[in-house]
């Protein structure tokens, strides 16, 4: 009589998790790489949607915003902006406003 055995070996199990372990060594590091790129990417998309609603602002408003002289510049709060977009900070990270 003949047994069935259709299981793995402790060898296969081992060197599978072996194989495994590798990849993750080098896996690991270039998974990190891109969650750090894609939160660099989310603030340098704020920073864009923020220039391109305050000159929106200045444009609409220019009644009442005095132009700058070349070379300075003018600050506008995000609470003059009053927009949603800006209310929750990527990363757990803050705005001034």
């Amino acid at each position: 009589m003949r047994k069935n055995n259709k299981g793995f070996t402790l060898v296969e199990i081992l060197a599978s998790m072996v194989i495994l372990g590798i990849l993750a060594v080098f896996a690991l590091p270039n998974i990190v790489n891109m969650i750090n790129n894609s939160r660099n990417k989310m603030y340098i998309t704020d920073a864009k949607k923020l220039i391109a609603q305050a000159e929106y602002k200045m444009k609409s408003n220019s009644s009442q915003i005095e132009k700058p002289d070349p070379g300075d510049a003018i600050a506008i709060s995000m609470t003059y902006l009053d927009s949603p977009d800006f209310d929750t900070p990527p990363n757990d990270g803050e705005y001034i406003r």
